[in-house]
């Protein structure tokens, strides 16, 4: 139910136009006709498609321990189905999809990592239509795992002994 109104005319033999500077989450319908000196053709069939999502923006990682990262982010859109989480070894690893948060999620840990490690992240917002662009890049360092088995024996009047295991490989001290 709406009104149309041109917004291209395209070359002659062209079959395709991509329409720019749409609001996101929205449907847009669209016809075609083709024209010559003559006059106009019919109209082509209805055809209508939904914009893609906002990306979501804000993103934080924050260290939450020696295998946990904790994410945060702003959620841009009103129609995602759910949220694409990505994360990266290292500044120049390569990123692989690790979780699919529902819609309206702003917030995700991730577990099971490995300490003393820095993890990258990025995520993007989809829906039937398609993913939003990324957002900004996020890191965090995990927490060095903790040292255990802690005794401690007098030695003399004057001095304790401590002793522990060192569980971790990748403490400063």
């Amino acid at each position: 139910g709406g009104t149309y109104s041109e917004i291209g005319t395209p070359t002659v033999n062209t079959t395709t136009y991509n329409d720019t500077g749409l609001s996101e989450s929205t449907t847009y319908y669209y016809r075609v006709r083709a024209y010559n000196a003559s006059g106009n053709s019919s109209y082509s069939d209805e055809a209508g498609a939904v914009t893609a999502p906002a990306a979501p923006s804000g993103l934080s990682a924050s260290t939450a321990s020696a295998s946990q990262i904790s994410l945060s982010w702003t959620d841009n859109s009103s129609n995602e189905t759910g949220f694409k989480i990505e994360r990266k070894t290292g500044s120049g690893g390569t990123y692989s999809e690790i979780a699919t948060p529902a819609a309206s999620t702003t917030t995700y840990n991730d577990t099971g990592l490995s300490e003393s490690t820095t993890y990258y992240y990025r995520i993007r917002a989809y829906n039937a239509s398609g993913n939003s662009s990324y957002s900004d890049e996020a890191n965090a360092l995990t927490l060095p795992a903790a040292p255990s088995g802690l005794s401690a024996s007098a030695a003399s009047t004057s001095q304790i002994d401590l002793i522990w295991i060192d569980n971790s490989s990748g403490e400063t001290g």
